[in-house]
């Protein structure tokens, strides 16, 4: 790790967005081609399901239970997929749940983009 990447690390800007889910697949983040990762929180109670796959199946995708850790994807880890709209079911009603979005401020953005890199 050199100094540009601490720097970088220090503009990244994260948001927390939580939601109510049930049984039916929803959708809790769009596409952001700035997202750099994702952070699945455990749920109050129960277990979550999260894909980016619209057709999500209880239990198979990224899961998190209720007294567990959470669970960390980057763009490092999985590519571009990062940056696709990601879903969530649960294993029962109204179960309620949060993620940590991390993005890129605009500028650095674009200039990556220029560079064609990130």
């Amino acid at each position: 790790m050199c100094i540009q990447d601490v720097a970088l690390g220090l503009k990244i800007s994260s948001n927390v967005v939580s939601f109510t889910v049930g049984t039916t697949a929803a959708s809790i983040l769009g596409v952001n081609s700035k997202r750099r990762s994702i952070v699945f929180l455990p749920p109050l109670a129960g277990t979550l399901t999260y894909s980016p796959n619209s057709i999500v199946v209880a239990g198979l995708g990224v899961n998190v239970t209720a007294g567990g850790s959470p669970i960390e994807l980057s763009r490092d880890d999985i590519g571009q997929i990062i940056a696709e709209s990601w879903f969530a079911i649960a294993d029962a009603a109204d179960r309620v749940g949060a993620v940590i979005e991390s993005t890129l401020p605009e500028e650095i953005y674009d200039a990556a983009k220029r560079l064609k890199i990130g």
